[in-house]
């Protein structure tokens, strides 16, 4: 997969997130869900995932590993909040969001 230029590549995600925590770096992009094309410019320009494996994105699909707190909301719209262990495994369901 062949990275493309963009002058975000050497920031650190702290960097990108004090310049993009407030303003839409591609305010172009319809609001929708993203395709690989448009994932992959937000995750290298915003920093969104920190520790970024290209070879993890297939699709609009991005396997990673993480521990620690994450909040959801359930089909009734009640939030949650749970801690991940490091040897746990969370699933999301398809088209969910997760923080």
């Amino acid at each position: 997969m062949e990275i493309p230029a963009n002058a975000y590549l050497t920031k650190t995600a702290e960097e990108k997130y004090a310049d993009f925590s407030k303003i839409d770096p591609f305010p172009d992009i319809t609001a929708s869900l993203l395709n690989f094309k448009d994932i992959f410019q937000y995750i290298l320009t915003t920093g969104m995932i920190d520790g970024f494996v290209p070879e993890n994105l297939l699709g609009a699909t991005y396997t990673c590993e993480f521990s620690g707190e994450y909040i959801f909301w359930d089909d009734k719209r009640i939030k949650h909040k749970q801690s991940l262990s490091t040897d746990g495994e969370l699933t999301i369901e398809p088209n969910s969001i997760v923080f």
